[in-house]
C-alpha cells in the first residue's frame, strides 16, 4: 500500500515535511506502548539512527535474512516486524552469527528495524483486534483482559460472535480466505458439521490459553503454533469444546511509502 503526506508544489516537488525515524517510532509507540509488553519481551527500536529520513516502510512477521534482503532491495528505510530479532540476551553481533549479519546489513543499507510483539498483541487496534475484524466478529472483547488504554479495553486475543452461525467446515473456509496463504493452511480438530457462533482468536502461540478460550464460551478457538500434547489434553479433557483451528504464520512483506 502507499501512504502520501502533503501535496506537490508547482515544481512537482513534495511540500510534505520529511519524516524522521524518531517521528515514526513515536507514532508506533503511541499506538503500541512498550509498557504493554510481557516482562520477558523487549520490543521497540532494534536498529536505526533516529535522525534518518523515512520514506518507505516495509512490514513483515519475522526479520529473517530473506525478509531483510527483500526490504533493502525494495528501498525500505524502516522494517517493522512482529517477531523480535533477539528473543534472548545477546552479547555480540559480529559477522560470525546470523543476527550480527542481519544487523550489519540493515545498518549498511540505512534501514531501521522496529519490533512490535506482545505490546502489539495487547493493544487496542492491535494484532488481536485485526484478527477479530478479519473474521468479521461482532461485539469483540479481549480474550485475556489486561485493562484499559485511552478508554478502550485491551488484552490478548479477541472473543466475539459471527454475524450468523456457520458449520465448522464453512468457518474454516472463512479463515482460509481472510488470512494470507501458508504452506500448511488451516488445520482443524473437531466435528466439521458443528455449529460455530462464538469465536475466540489469539494470533501466535495460543496453547497456554486453552483455559481462557474455554472460559469465554467459544465454540471454536483460532490460534497458531499448537504443541501436540497440550492440544491433545485439551481435546480429551473438554470433549473437544471449543474446537481448535490452528493457522501457520506467514512472513510476507507489505509496504507503505512516503
Amino acid at each position: 500500500m502507499t501512504v502520501e503526506f502533503g501535496s506537490s508544489g508547482d515544481d512537482g516537488r513534495s511540500n510534505a515535511a520529511e519524516a524522521r525515524l524518531a517521528d515514526v517510532v513515536e507514532v508506533l509507540e503511541r499506538l503500541y506502548p512498550l509498557r504493554f509488553a510481557e516482562e520477558w519481551d523487549h520490543p521497540g527500536l532494534i536498529v536505526g539512527e533516529l535522525d534518518n529520513a523515512v520514506n518507505t516502510i516495509a512490514f513483515a512477521v519475522d526479520p529473517t535474512m530473506a525478509v531483510v534482503s527483500d526490504a533493502i532491495e525494495a528501498g525500505a528505510d524502516l522494517l517493522v516486524c512482529h517477531h523480535p530479532l533477539f528473543f534472548r540476551s545477546v552479547h555480540e553481533v559480529s559477522g560470525r552469527g546470523v543476527h550480527g549479519h542481519i544487523v550489519a546489513e540493515l545498518y549498511r543499507a540505512h534501514c531501521a528495524l522496529w519490533v512490535g510483539h506482545t505490546n502489539a498483541d495487547v493493544a487496542y487496534r492491535g494484532v488481536g483486534q485485526a484478527a477479530g475484524d478479519a473474521l468479521g466478529l461482532l461485539d469483540q472483547t479481549p480474550l485475556v483482559p489486561k485493562g484499559e488504554y485511552e478508554g478502550h479495553a485491551i488484552g490478548l486475543g479477541r472473543v466475539g460472535c459471527l454475524p450468523q452461525p456457520l458449520s465448522l467446515e464453512r468457518f474454516a473456509h472463512v479463515v482460509r480466505d481472510v488470512l494470507p496463504a501458508t504452506a500448511y493452511g488451516v488445520q482443524l480438530a473437531g466435528d466439521l458439521g458443528a455449529e460455530i457462533r462464538r469465536v475466540a482468536v489469539l494470533p501466535g502461540s495460543g496453547d497456554s490459553n486453552f483455559g481462557d478460550a474455554v472460559a469465554s464460551g467459544a465454540d471454536v478457538y483460532v490460534t497458531s503454533d499448537l504443541r501436540h500434547h497440550p492440544a491433545r489434553m485439551h481435546l480429551n479433557r473438554r470433549a473437544g469444546k471449543p474446537i481448535c483451528a490452528t493457522v501457520s504464520v506467514p512472513d510476507h512483506l507489505s509496504f507503505a511509502r512516503h
